[in-house]
């Protein structure tokens, strides 16, 4: 028995749209893989703010954190820490956590 035209293709709209949707999503977390940081909660500064330690591909820092423990959504201001001595220290702090 065949089957009806529009059955068919409903079908093939829906493989399709399938493939299209894996292949998107694959790309997705392949990117968030990519780029994706691992943020450590160091601890609370004296003032009350938050130090975190930042791991990955793009390189190693710190950040600090208004009041609270912000990080991984980040909806409090975090500020990064540029200088050199900042730098060093994050760099040898991933490297043992790594080991």
């Amino acid at each position: 028995m065949k089957e009806p035209k529009s059955k068919r293709l409903v079908l093939a709209i829906v493989r399709k749209l399938g493939l299209r949707f894996a292949l998107v999503i694959a790309l997705l977390s392949a990117t968030v893989i990519v780029h994706a940081d691992t943020g450590y909660f160091w601890g609370y500064l004296p003032n009350g703010d938050t130090a975190w330690l930042w791991c990955g591909p793009g390189g190693n820092y710190w950040t600090r954190c208004d009041t609270g423990s912000c990080p991984p959504g980040e909806s409090c201001p975090c500020y990064r820490c540029d200088t050199s001595e900042c730098q060093e220290t994050a760099n040898a702090q991933c490297d043992l956590l790594a080991n």
